[in-house]
Order: C-alpha cells, then structure tokens, then sequence
C-alpha cells in the first residue's frame, strides 16, 4: 500500500468513530487495489460494538484479471472475498458477507463509465493511485454527502486544485498544499463541505432520501416475497410476511425443484445481464443458508444453444456451452429459510382483501373485515394478486398512469413440470441419462433426491392460463416429451415407456409475467409517502431475478448503492410504462 497504514487511514477518516449509531454505513473505493482498505473497514465494523447494523463497501476495479489480494489480513476474510471474486464479471457484482450485513458492490471497468451509473452518497470516501481524469473531481463530488470524509493516496498540485474548488477541504500531514514545483503529496485527507447549498436536484428517481427502518407488511411468501423480507430484516425493518396459503411457497414457488442458471443471448441482452448478476447473488444466498445435496447443488448445467448459421453444404450444430456457476435447487426450501431470519413473522391463512391508510399507516384487512396488521411500508409480492388490490378505489388515485399501464399488461402462465421416480434403479448410471442437468428447448433436472430416492423432471410448459391445453396434463407431459426428445434424444427414448403407461406425474404453478418479460420492481405510488412498493412478475425466472430484485428494491427504498447499473435499473422499474403502453 505504498507504506500507507490502513488504520491510520480509518482514524484518518473519523472511522470507527463516525458511524456509531447509524444504521447503515457507506464507502466508496476508486481502487480496490490488493484490498488493504476493505480488509481494514470489515475488521474495524467486525470488531465495533456500536457499528451500524449494515456496511455497503462500492469498490472499482478495471478489469478481473487485477484481482488479488494481499494475505496480510483475517484469512478468513481472504479466503471469503477471493471465492466470491471467481464469478464476477464486467459491470456491477453484488457480493455479501457476514450473513449478509456486509456488502460490497464490485464495479468492474473503466471509472469514467462505472462512476455514471452510480447515484448513491458515499459516507466514506477512498481514492486510489489509479490514472486520473480532469472531471473526476466533480464525479466524486457528487457522490458524497455533506461531511464525507476522504482519503487520497497521493495528489499533485493540479488535482488537490481541482478537489478544492469542487468543495473538498484537504489537508496534508504538514498542514500545507503542494506547489507547482512539489513532487505529488501523498495521505491526503480531508472532507466534502462546500462553501455553497447542495443543490436538490442531485437527487436521483431511483435513490430518494432513505425511509428508516420501521413496520413492513409484505403480501406473498413466494420468492419474491421471501427474498425482500429477508432483505429488509438484515436492515432492521420488523416484517410480516402476509400469505393467502397456511405455509410459504405455496404457490409457483413450491415448485420441487428448479435451475439457477443464467439466461444467454448473443449480444448479451438486458436479460442476459441482469439474469447473470441475480444467478450469483442467488447462488450467495444458497451457500449460506441450504444444504448442499438435500436442498441445493451447485452441479454446473449444459445448455444447449440454438444451432448458428451453418456454412454452404454444412449441417447446423447444436452449441453446447457449460455453466459451471449454476446447479440445482428446491426453491420452497430456500423460501424457508429466507423467512427464518430474525425480525420476520410469518402469517398463514391470511388473504389481504383491502388497505386503508391513517396517519401514514396503512391498515390491511381480510376477506371479512378483520385487521391483519398494521405497517408504514406495504410491499407487494403476490404475483397477479396484487392487480385488483392496487386497482381498488382507495388506492386507485395513489398509482401514476405509468404504474396502471403497467399493471394493465401483467398477465399469467401457466407451467407444467414432468416427475419421474428412478424408484431402485439409479438411471443416472446409464448411457441415457446425463449426470448434470441440461437446459434449452426445456430442461431436464436428472437426479433430485426426495426421502430415499431420486426423481427425475421435465419441463416445463408455457401456456396462457386458463387455456384448454393447460388443464389438460396427458397433453402437458406429451409436449415436456417431445421438447425432450429435441434436447436429449436418449433420454427421452430411455423414459418414454414411463410417459406410456403414465407412471409420471406433474406439478403444475402459475407464473406472472409482464409484457417485456421483465419484473416490476420499485415504489408504484406517484406520492412518495405512500409507501407502497412492488417486486412481481418474475415470469419463469423467479430463481434468477428474485434476489436481485429484493436488493435492488431495498436499495432504493434505503437510498443505498444499487446492486446493478443504473441503467439496467430502469428497466426494472415498475414505472417504466409510458401512458401509450409502450416500454421507456
């Protein structure tokens, strides 16, 4: 570190000191380098007992192939860091620690680029030795708050200048400014406090001033609901977990068993981005709180991709590609375990019929009047459920035009998987079976243990709901067949006589979707203080987006670092829909 010592560098920035008794705490590092300052920061917020119930650390790096860190420090913080870094990727990489309470939002590329997509106000701010450009200064400037203070590794004349008349107050350790003719000063320190107003405008749609911690009522104990819930209580909320089914996941969410694997495009699409981010956040999740082989298993998954344009005379191939960072899960086992964090309590039975709000409360009542539970933040997660709540009369004029188109174009699908018993033969011992799953037209999950067995599934089906062909399961195994015959030929051969004398059977859920097949997440009320938020339409990628979804949503609401580009954001938003019905 250039003979720089990380705790005179925290002492330097009023650490641990400064976020005594604050909830959250915020850092910003322009260089993340070999880690000495996040080793140092985690180390002091692990050791403070009056430290802030959550650490948000945005570090920048340029590229993953800079990624090393130095040994000098906790191994087991090392050793944590290093194995969430094998899956980051170009952008935003959302990595938790410390059963969750420590973030880092890893940025990887060039800080001109990674800088605009942030909106957060940084409490701490440290810059590194990296190369330098004229409008850094101002960039920085407008991701701090007032009294943010920093910390430089080294600074010429010309940039401590420039930090100046942004509205930082800098000092050396001679207490004077370098001169034209100094050598580049070095353990800069200072603070953020400009002579002038801060202007309000600063504030971004996405990141409003932070709703402190208080009374949440979330509608839906599925993923969605699960993953924001437990997000929440991590900040200190008191949650309850309102669902219409006596226990959790009891609805699409309960489906046995399912693929965390990222979607693929070849040019890398907004789905494809943000399906990679969620696939690694979700995978934190299930190290953390599933057991491998019973709940989960981080098994690697072949997809199978669309053959390319095939060459004159040539035949097209099949691609196949290998996710290694992908496996298999039971989602309602992960639902569970979400919910068993403290500050959480769930409540069956327990159908949300109607809200009224008083005194900034809102008020949630059932089916026959009954009061549920009383919450200053509402959060709906109840997939298409949460269409006639949100259109009743009382909440009607609370909703922009954006968010009624919006809710206007959720429709829902129906899906069937195929179930097989391998009873007591292991038929993933055969040429016909594949020992990992597989995904593409379909996918087909071969060994998922149940009590002292394994099963086999199918799947899944695609169809409106409501449709003739989804209520009739003899068709829905005939189409998870033949998709398995165009994705594993074998396989299916080798299945085939348990599909004729239907030793198979299915499990069949409802998925809801939005028109451009992404969630809605964020605030649906055009009056801030409503309160009311949303995180649905998940459509078939609950287990890829949930996750990201509840960070990105508790992001907001806290006016934290966001887990992914802010352009990437706002085409989450559950006000995207422009009043023509059109995707902004």
């Amino acid at each position: 570190m250039e003979g720089c010592v990380p705790d005179r560098i925290l002492s330097a920035c009023d650490l641990p000191h400064a976020w005594a008794g604050c909830d959250a705490w915020t850092v910003l590092d322009t260089d993340l380098g070999v880690g000495h300052n996040f080793f140092s920061t985690w180390s002091a917020w692990r050791s403070d007992p009056l430290r802030p119930r959550v650490l948000h650390y945005v570090a920048m790096i340029e590229s993953t192939a800079s990624i090393a860190f130095a040994r000098v420090h906790p191994s087991d913080m090392v050793a944590a860091l290093a194995d969430a870094c094998k899956n980051v990727s170009p952008g935003f990489n959302r990595l938790l620690f410390d059963r969750g309470q420590v973030s880092m939002t890893l940025c990887v590329g060039e800080l001109p680029s990674i800088l605009e997509e942030h909106n957060f106000r940084a409490d701490t701010l440290f810059l590194g030795t990296h190369q330098w450009y004229p409008w850094l200064p101002k960039q920085l400037a407008k991701r701090c708050r007032r009294g943010t203070r920093c910390h430089a590794r080294s600074m010429d004349a010309h940039l401590w200048t420039s930090f100046v008349q942004e509205g930082f107050r800098l000092e050396t350790q001679t207490g004077s400014a370098p001169t034209l003719t100094d050598n580049p000063l070095r353990e800069i320190t200072g603070a953020f406090e400009p002579s002038w107003n801060i202007k309000n405008s600063r504030q971004n749609s996405l990141c409003s001033t932070p709703m402190p911690p208080a009374r949440c009522a979330v509608v839906g104990a599925g993923l969605s609901g699960a993953t924001v819930a437990h997000a929440l209580a991590l900040r200190g909320w008191q949650v309850r977990v309102l669902d219409i089914h006596a226990r959790p996941a009891g609805a699409a969410s309960g489906l046995p068993a399912g693929l965390i694997a990222p979607s693929f495009s070849a040019d890398d699409n907004v789905h494809s981005r943000i399906s990679r981010n969620g696939v690694n956040l979700m995978l934190q999740h299930c190290q953390r709180l599933l057991l491998p082989g019973r709940d989960w298993e981080l098994t690697g998954v072949q997809e199978h991709r669309p053959p390319s344009p095939a060459e004159k005379g040539a035949t097209p191939q099949t691609v196949l590609h290998w996710h290694a960072q992908a496996g298999w899960i039971k989602p309602a086992a992960l639902v569970h375990a979400l919910l068993e964090q403290q500050g959480i309590t769930f409540v069956g039975n327990a159908q949300v019929n109607s809200l009224q709000n008083k005194a900034n409360v809102w008020l949630l009542y059932d089916v026959h009047g009954q009061l549920l539970c009383q919450a200053e933040l509402v959060v709906f997660a109840n997939a298409l459920a949460c269409v006639p709540l949100l259109r009743a009369p009382a909440l009607t004029p609370l909703l922009g035009k954006d968010v009624q188109t919006g809710l206007e174009q959720l429709h829902g699908v129906s899906g069937t998987l195929t179930c097989g018993s391998h009873g007591e033969k292991n038929l993933c011992a055969t040429a016909s079976f594949p020992s990992f799953p597989v995904n593409g037209y379909g996918n087909f999950l071969p060994r998922i243990p149940k009590n002292d067995t394994f099963e086999w599934f199918a799947g899944s089906t695609f169809e409106p709901q409501g449709s003739a062909t989804a209520l009739d399961l003899d068709a829905q195994h005939r189409i998870n067949l033949e998709r398995l015959r165009q994705l594993l030929p074998t396989t299916a051969q080798a299945l085939e006589p348990m599909f004729a004398n239907t030793s198979v059977h299915a499990w069949t859920g409802t998925r809801c979707v939005s028109k451009d097949r992404l969630p809605l997440v964020g605030r649906v009320g055009h009056d801030a203080h409503a309160n009311l938020w949303i995180n649905a339409a998940m459509g078939s990628k609950g287990l890829s987006f949930s996750a990201l979804c509840a960070e990105l949503l508790v992001a907001q609401l806290g006016a934290e670092p966001l887990p992914l580009e802010n352009r990437l954001a706002r085409k989450l938003d559950a006000r995207r829909h422009a009043k023509t019905g059109k995707i902004q």
